[in-house]
């Protein structure tokens, strides 16, 4: 089992017990993995499934009324060119970065 797998059935589980709340919290297992990478463990996962790329993955709805949208192709390809970014400056697989961002898209 990939740690894809392992995260989208714990996801799954919670989501089937989403009204059953004491059971959820009793039931629930972090998935054990030596590594998890969101961007490319989870997020790049979802963007490559041709039901989901086209998906709006992300809504941003402003008081004014304006609405930003975000497929996950979209998101996905956002997420590569920053990695590609750090990657550039310096930041390697295991260093650590805090980014301090409003509440936006690229949050």
């Amino acid at each position: 089992m990939t740690v894809t797998d392992e995260f989208r059935a714990a996801r799954y589980h919670l989501v089937s017990l989403q009204q059953e709340w004491e059971r959820a919290r009793e039931e629930f297992v972090w998935p054990r993995v030596d590594h998890f990478n969101f961007g490319l463990d989870w997020f790049d996962q979802l963007a490559a499934s041709p039901e989901r790329r086209d998906q709006d993955a992300l809504i941003i709805l402003e008081e004014d009324g304006s609405r930003l949208t975000r497929t996950f192709a979209r998101l996905s390809q956002d997420s590569a060119r920053v990695a590609n970014w750090l990657r550039e400056h310096g930041v390697r697989r295991g260093g650590r970065v805090i980014l301090m961002l409003n509440n936006q898209v690229e949050l």
